[in-house]
């Protein structure tokens, strides 16, 4: 199966089953409610209950991450993979009939979070203030004087060192008493005291030199102000200490606080889908879209559970039918990447089968070592097989499993295991003539050979786009339509391939000659087809001889992008080279195997990162561009059904 068969369905309830009925259709998770208008017929307004547990989901999430700091529960290794805890639906009934009382310790929680907050920015004030206040320690009067009746008061600080003789020598009066309170390298703390009838000319003089005014509000010396903060910095350290013990045995609710999420996620979605209900006083009406293959356990419940009717039918063409994708094992990982790009359109096949089996064989091409491909289809076999590991993250795994062995093979065809590990080893430490690991040959070596094979995949890899694109044209039209759509194009690229080769390899007679009659015949299917196509015989010539010129320059474009297969391959294996080649610098043999072992394992990781992000990026690149252009549109709607989505806890089915 590719694209599963959608049906309508429209299930009439009594109204007071309302509730029961979609808790039903939330657990099995197989059906999309549809907003449908019906005349006459009323729709509840439930997006006050929306907003409220919407208000409520958000303090609680900001509860959690807050006595998450405080909770000794340790967070499990590549947690984000990971499903919820397992509760049991009565467990989680029980605990969510307290959920008020959570959102009130969640309340709690925020109000103990602001208050610590509060105080710690009061300790940060107090810290600066203290700080600043520090070099006037020594000072013996109150710094908030600034005047007498007779005379004038100045504290203040240079920001350079400057003695009192240098003070003195700018200001031209003998009514002033200059002292030097703190000295430092680059300041000067500073008491000025001077008659009032010359305190004009001390200030211009004391300008002059960038004097700074001590600003001091307290009607107490500097060091009993510091004595104060000491204090209130001690008050409110023991209030954060205080606030944090009651946090920290919040924090023991984290599970409760979790669940309590989580539940009003559920609730949130059910009051969503309430809205798009029609309603009379005593039924309710619910329209969705089903997967046929839900149907029977779908009806059977509803038969069994409640006083409810159902029609089953075929959605209108017109419709926008979400779209559900079911494939084997193999193919399944790709539905990942199909949706990457877009889903199925009305008329669209499923790309995914197509896709498959080269996604993996171009991908382990490119990453071409057998020894990344044994750490990639190892840890990803040892995630697709964990039990709690979520089912989208299993699909990406199970990707990486496939690609992996692709990888594996690739690698032990071309001889690379780390690079040239086993060679370095049997030459360095064996002192032994190293076997060759090739099963096939090495691409360094032979990088022409390996751009002609990688040529030949690519044109595999497009005519199974065509091909596609052939079996499609069959079915909406005519067998000659699918044939025009494929052969032509086959037999025009593969001539002009067999002929462009001999600008690389020597080619054998027989294939130069097989190419010019697939060539010849070709360019006659390329100029038939477009007559086929118009109807007309000239229009048909001249659209025939243009569609010639795009249909062989494209192709060729085409082919020539599967260059990086080489590139790709080469850089893999170079690069894992050059780490075993450093690592191997040192001449003492104790020294040379350390260096090799801190080599190996930091540089082929980082190679290993860059490397498989490389090959998974353009292998998505052929399929993108070089294979879905030749026959996929897509633009269809993903099915989103009305189930369970839980982010902390895992309910055990029971239907």
């Amino acid at each position: 199966m590719a694209i599963l068969p959608m049906k309508r369905i429209d299930i009439i309830a009594l109204r007071k089953e309302r509730k029961d009925v979609l808790e039903m259709l939330q657990e099995l998770g197989c059906v999309e409610i549809i907003d449908v208008d019906r005349e006459g017929i009323e729709k509840v307004n439930t997006q006050p209950f929306v907003n409220e547990f919407e208000r409520d989901m958000d303090l609680a999430v900001r509860a959690k991450e807050i006595v998450e700091r405080y909770a000794d529960r340790k967070k499990p290794f590549l947690s984000s993979f990971l499903e919820g805890r397992v509760v049991d639906k009565e467990e989680f009934v029980q605990k969510s009939k307290s959920y008020k009382a959570t959102i009130q310790l969640c309340r709690e929680i925020m109000d103990l979070s602001k208050e610590i907050e509060k105080a710690e920015e009061r300790i940060n004030s107090l810290q600066t203030e203290f700080d600043s206040l520090l070099i006037w320690s020594d000072l013996k009067i109150n710094a908030a004087l600034k005047e007498t009746r007779h005379t004038k008061v100045y504290i203040g600080h240079f920001y350079k060192a400057l003695t009192e003789e240098d003070i003195l020598s700018v200001i031209d009066t003998d009514l002033v008493h200059v002292e030097i309170l703190q000295a430092f390298k680059d300041q000067t703390c500073v008491l000025v005291l001077c008659h009032k009838n010359v305190s004009l000319d001390v200030e211009k003089s004391l300008r002059q030199l960038d004097f700074y005014q001590f600003e001091y509000s307290y009607f107490i010396l500097p060091f009993e102000r510091l004595k104060e903060i000491e204090n209130q910095k001690k008050e409110f350290e023991k209030s954060i200490e205080e606030k944090t013990i009651l946090l920290k045995k919040h924090a023991q609710r984290l599970d409760d606080i979790e669940l309590v999420i989580d539940y009003l996620s559920i609730r949130k979605d059910k009051y969503e889908e309430i809205k798009k209900l029609a309603n009379t006083p005593h039924v309710v009406i619910i329209s969705a879209y089903i997967p046929e293959k839900e149907i029977e356990r779908c009806t059977n419940l509803l038969d069994k559970r409640f006083t409810a009717c159902f029609d089953i039918y075929d959605p209108k063409e017109e419709e926008d039918v979400p779209v559900l994708l079911e494939n084997n094992c193999f193919v399944q990982p790709m539905e990942t990447i199909t949706e990457m790009y877009a889903l199925p359109g009305k008329g669209d096949p499923d790309p995914s089968p197509v896709m498959a089996f080269f996604y993996y064989l171009l991908f382990g091409l490119m990453f071409s070592d057998a020894g990344y491909g044994l750490i990639m289809a190892i840890v990803s076999f040892i995630m697709v097989k964990k039990k709690n590991v979520k089912e989208s993250v299993k699909k990406t795994f199970s990707m990486f499993l496939y690609c992996g062995i692709s990888t594996v093979f690739w690698g032990a065809v071309f001889g690379s295991w780390f690079g040239d590990i086993v060679p370095v080893i049997y030459k360095e430490f064996l002192h032994k003539t190293p076997p060759n690991m090739a099963l096939w040959f090495n691409p360094i070596d032979f990088p022409i050979k390996f751009l002609i094979f990688a040529f030949l995949l690519g044109m595999a890899h497009l005519f199974s786009g065509v091909l596609t694109n052939g079996i499609i044209s069959a079915k909406k039209g005519s067998i000659l339509d699918g044939f025009f759509n494929t052969v032509p194009i086959i037999s025009l690229v593969t001539g002009g391939a067999f002929l462009g080769a001999t600008y690389l390899v020597s080619v054998p007679p027989v294939l130069l000659q097989i190419g010019k009659y697939l060539l010849g015949l070709g360019v006659i299917l390329v100029i038939l087809a477009e007559i086929y196509r118009t109807r007309k015989i000239l229009a048909g010539l001249g659209g025939g001889l243009y569609s010639l010129y795009n249909t062989f320059s494209g192709y060729v474009s085409d082919i020539l992008s599967y260059s990086r297969l080489l590139a790709l391959g080469l850089c893999t294996g170079s690069v894992a080279g050059v780490v075993n080649m450093v690592g191997v610098l040192p001449s003492n043999p104790v020294v040379k195997a350390v260096s090799l072992t801190i080599a190996f394992v930091l540089g082929h990781s980082l190679n290993f990162a860059i490397n498989a992000l490389g090959a998974y990026v353009h292998t998505n690149r052929l399929m993108f561009i070089e294979l879905f252009s030749k026959f996929y549109e897509g633009g269809g709607r993903a099915f989103k059904p009305f189930r369970i989505n839980t982010a902390y806890v895992k309910i055990k089915e029971e239907i």
